[in-house]
């Protein structure tokens, strides 16, 4: 994936030997692999933040999230977050994925 929250969300599909590469702008690819998840698998949206969508916008999926148009979410959040919201839901992520260090491993 070209994306941190991709590629973070593709190493925990298929562990512990397989890989799954992932282009987020194939939206069949997202649908099928993404969209089924719940949204607390999304970086940011595990704790308080992530219950609070999901009540708000009455989803509890990555796929329900991905159908609410931004006009909606820019009604019942701020601009930066519906943005992020918007975009997290399309695997859309600014954050690009980096290779890991020894020190890191």
């Amino acid at each position: 994936s070209t994306n941190k929250t991709m590629a973070k969300l593709a190493s925990g599909l298929k562990k512990p030997n397989r890989q799954a590469l992932v282009n987020p702008s194939d939206q069949q690819t997202l649908r099928k692999l993404f969209h089924p998840l719940p949204l607390g698998r999304l970086r940011g949206l595990g704790g308080k933040f992530g219950d609070h969508v999901a009540v708000t916008l009455q989803v509890q999926t990555v796929g329900q999230l991905a159908q609410v148009p931004l006009t909606s979410l820019q009604e019942k959040f701020n601009a930066e977050k519906a943005q992020w919201l918007f975009d997290m839901a399309q695997g859309r992520c600014n954050e690009p994925v980096k290779e890991r260090t020894k020190a890191m491993r």
